[in-house]
């Protein structure tokens, strides 16, 4: 199941919105298998808020990432206000007056959640009263229910005098939804039945809150058996198997390989040595499962020996600077304690300046030292996923670090940090040393522990399969890669599906691999592999291997490269995207040349990155910008021009023939900004221009016209390999 959650409040002084959020995420993610969830909370400190944007971004997101077999959750707390005849969450900031700009429209959630794949979708909407809505929300849940697409399922609870009560720890409705959700898994209800139990434990809670629901089909919502899942996949076309990923830590099948690298871990942790744990591996080699088993796992050895375990997660996604990163942690901390009783509040600040080093050493000195007063064993263990992914900036992400260095270098409080990664190395310090870790690498399945991953998820689904060509095909295909492998696995059944009989005989590869090109999970593992985690030289290499796929590299033509060229090829080998055997290189996982051929921007990416030398372009003569890759060449070599110039020449090539004005080129050579410079600003520059073209007296390409500007001669646009003269 994937799930949205987010909480939109103006009044950030009141905490139970954000007890809310927190309070549902902790408990669906633990109890009712949440696989993926996204918590946006306004009144989450520091200032700035999230944004509109930036919530709605949030929500396209995660609706987009929901599977076909699952289910898309949101849930939204908000004050409700209509906008003339349109319901809208309460803007973001409290100016009324920019409803309609601020403001997120119900509407426009309805349209993202319909964007999902996910084969159901259910909103639940809390709203409660804002101060100013002057009775003017007569009619806001069913003006809610009609603008809400037909395919969506929603429960809406409206509490009109929540705003008076501050001192709730919780909003009535989210209490009411966790126990329809409890009822829901242990007696499986449907969506009506858990309807009802929220209005139920509403009455119980004598709680004012106003209901309007509407439901479509009504199976059992979670803890599906293997029968029901199949009656669904049945009647929907789902595939059961694809529920393996991307989910973390379905079934132990996830760890075949695995355990003495967790049995490492743990024993890490239990001898209580400070350095963070950093678990390094590719996209969908099992990094969060470990995160999620290592979680599970001190779980259960809390209270042995007195010893407690206690976890809890900071999302790297949410760290746009350095006060973020100490606020998720104090929360983490107050929130992971507060099993024991009330922790210490951390306090707020006035502004993120006052939020220094020494006054977040402070707050986990005092918030730890309060655990060990109630519980002398207690250790606490901060999880990162990924936290290399991108979103954090470098100078962001060197300032954790060192945070994270001190605090465990410097201090003896039992607190440890265990993070995942996918690049190889995490940025040193600008002073001090580096920060020391335990390094411990996930690498691709070797083929014995493939091979009973695939069976043991082939038996839980009855597949009977022609083992030894099958498994031949997919460790060629996937090169152990666990993520590739269940995939592949997944589109065999779904082959499989379409031709009733006997597997051994209707078994195609070649059939279930362009199947398996057209998944969702395919695209979005490896366009965000390819977009994110290689370098561009490691892009014109993978790209160029797969344009003269199956030919291998020979080693004497890669060491006719450029040097940084040879070393992508060295990277690519050490991180098992390709395979060296007999002075050649070859693709590590057949999926990847397979997957990039039929990728609808592999020949744009091709022109885009190719490799100095190996691949002369078919340029016509004269000056020529190649739109695509906005790189620009003279006379087939590339012009090395940055910067003010280079603008200005892009800008030349465009208007080619035609007479541009100073104060034409001035607003190309600063774009969005007012020119205040001086005519000779742009000689200097039309003087750069000319220069890198070689442009002498006679002008040959470069002509100045005294009074009027300039005009660009012998000049091509190419796009889409056709020349635009």
């Amino acid at each position: 199941m994937w799930a949205c959650l987010i909480g939109i409040d103006a009044l950030p002084q009141i905490s139970w919105a954000a007890n809310s959020i927190r309070f549902l995420a902790q408990t669906m993610t633990r109890h009712h298998h949440i696989i993926a969830t996204r918590q946006e909370r306004t009144c989450t400190m520091p200032p700035p808020p999230p944004t509109r944007r930036r919530i709605l971004a949030g929500l396209r997101q995660t609706a987009q990432s929901a599977t076909p077999d699952s289910i898309l959750l949101v849930y939204l707390l908000a004050p409700g206000i209509m906008d003339g005849p349109t319901p809208y969450l309460a803007p973001t900031d409290i100016d009324t007056t920019m409803v309609a700009d601020t403001g997120i429209a119900v509407r426009r959630v309805g349209e993202l959640m319909s964007l999902s794949k996910a084969h159901h979708k259910l909103l639940w909407m809390d709203f409660y009263a804002p101060q100013w809505a002057d009775g003017g929300t007569d009619g806001f849940l069913d003006e809610v229910l009609a603008i809400i697409p037909p395919e969506i399922d929603v429960i809406a609870g409206y509490t009109p005098d929540l705003i008076l009560s501050p001192q709730t720890e919780r909003t009535p409705m989210s209490q009411a939804l966790l126990a329809g959700m409890t009822a829901a898994t242990e007696k499986r209800l449907g969506l009506a039945g858990l309807i009802q139990t929220v209005r139920d434990d509403l009455a119980a809670q004598s709680a004012s809150t106003q209901i309007a629901s509407r439901t479509g089909t009504d199976f059992p919502l979670f803890t599906f058996s293997d029968s029901d899942i199949n009656n669904i996949a049945q009647n929907r076309k789902i595939n059961p198997l694809s529920s393996v990923f991307p989910a973390a830590v379905q079934s132990p099948q996830d760890f075949f390989d695995r355990e003495s690298i967790l049995a490492e871990t743990l024993h890490t942790l239990q001898i209580q040595a400070r350095p963070p744990i950093v678990i390094q591996g590719e996209r969908g080699m099992g990094k969060t499962s470990l995160l999620l088993r290592v979680e599970h796992a001190l779980q259960r050895e809390s209270g042995e020996e007195d010893r407690r375990w206690l976890s809890f997660y900071i999302t790297p996604g949410r760290l746009d600077r350095w006060e973020h990163f100490a606020w998720e942690l104090l929360d983490g901390l107050e929130l992971a304690l507060s099993v024991l009783g009330t922790p210490p509040a951390h306090g707020n600040v006035a502004n993120n300046r006052s939020l220094t080093f020494n006054w977040l050493v402070t707050r986990v000195n005092r918030l730890i030292n309060w655990g060990l007063e109630r519980n002398p064993g207690l250790s606490l263990v901060v999880l990162m996923d990924e936290i290399d992914k991108g979103g954090i900036h470098p100078d962001v992400l060197e300032k954790i670090l060192a945070s994270i260095h001190y605090l465990v270098e410097k201090t003896d409080l039992p607190l440890f940090f265990l993070m995942t990664i996918i690049t190889r190395i995490l940025p040193e310090p600008a002073r001090g040393s580096p920060l020391p870790t335990k390094l411990i690498r996930l690498h691709p399945l070797a083929q014995p522990s493939l091979d009973e991953m695939i069976r043991a998820l082939a038996r839980r689904e009855n597949m009977e399969l022609p083992w030894a060509d099958f498994l031949s095909w997919l460790q060629g295909l996937s090169g152990g890669h666990p993520y590739l492998a269940k995939l592949l696995l997944s589109a065999t059944q779904q082959q499989l599906w379409t031709k009733p009989g006997d597997a051994s005989s209707i078994w195609d590869g070649e059939a279930v691999l362009q199947w398996a090109l057209q998944m969702e999970e395919a695209r979005q593992l490896l366009e965000d592999t390819y977009q994110r985690f290689f370098e561009d030289e490691e892009k014109a290499v993978i790209l160029e291997l797969a344009g003269r796929y199956p030919e291998p590299f020979v080693e004497e033509e890669v060491k006719a490269w450029p040097e940084t060229y040879i070393r992508a090829v060295w990277q690519l080998a050490e991180r098992g995207y390709l395979h060296r055997e007999e002075e050649q290189y070859t693709f590590a996982m057949g999926f990847w040349p397979a997957w990039l051929r039929a990728w609808s921007l592999f020949a744009l990416e091709r022109r885009k990155h190719p490799i100095p030398g190996l691949r002369p372009l078919d340029l016509p003569p004269g000056i020529c910008l190649v739109r695509a890759t906005q790189r620009i060449y003279l006379d087939g070599k590339e012009i090395q021009l940055s910067g003010v110039p280079r603008r200005a020449l892009i800008h030349l090539i465009e208007q080619r023939g035609k007479m541009v004005s100073k104060e034409e080129l001035a607003h190309a050579m600063y774009p969005g900004e007012h020119f205040s410079g001086t005519d000779q600003q742009i000689d200097i520059t039309i003087s750069r221009i000319r220069k890198a073209l070689g442009d002498k007296r006679p002008r040959r390409y470069l002509h100045t016209q005294r009074g009027s500007g300039y005009r660009l001669e012998q000049a091509t646009v190419l796009e889409e390999d056709a020349p635009d003269s």
